[in-house]
């Protein structure tokens, strides 16, 4: 019997119980954060906690989707976010982000694996309807991570003629307005 007692003392759930909830939580958010760092994916976590969404680059090299599809699809099936929130996040309506999603899920119904990106893109970006959503990828990958036209076609899978047009067509659209 008294081996039976010393067992349930080594038990980690037991000691686990013991602590309060705040204590809980940030167990449980410290070793979260230790997993995602061994698999170089703290980045996530990171800019959830803070509120920020941030896009890793890997997401629009699917030939399939649309840049708006991969963004909506990353954001309701790896970020767990409802279709209302995306839609407030992005400038855009619900019924706008259901249907792509819809198409997304359709072309691609498997969820995109966790990799490791070089790049991450600020959602807040994508909220300014005077760009594209493809225009506004380029303009920041361009302006804010001064990488060529060459190493941005490469990134979102496109050609770096195309990557071009589209940064002239964004700067354009700046000017005008």
């Amino acid at each position: 019997m008294i081996g039976a007692v010393k067992l349930r003392e080594k038990d980690p759930r037991n000691k686990f119980e013991a602590l309060s909830s705040n204590e809980k939580i940030e167990l449980i958010y410290t070793l979260l954060k230790d997993v995602l760092k061994e698999a170089n994916l703290e980045h996530d976590i990171e800019a959830a906690s803070k509120g920020d969404v941030n896009l890793p680059v890997y997401i629009f090299q699917n030939d399939n989707l649309s840049c708006l599809e991969s963004i909506v699809k990353y954001m309701h099936e790896n970020l767990d976010f409802g279709f209302t929130k995306i839609a407030k996040i992005l400038n855009r309506s619900s019924k706008t982000i259901w249907a792509t999603y819809s198409k997304a899920h359709s072309k691609m119904p498997e969820k995109f694996k966790a990799e490791v990106s070089t790049y991450y893109i600020p959602v807040g970006i994508l909220s300014e309807r005077i760009v594209s959503v493809l225009e506004s990828l380029v303009e920041f990958l361009r302006e804010k991570h001064d990488l060529s036209y060459k190493q941005i076609s490469v990134l979102l899978n496109r050609d770096n003629r195309t990557i071009w047009t589209v940064y002239q067509r964004a700067k354009q659209k700046r000017v005008k307005r």
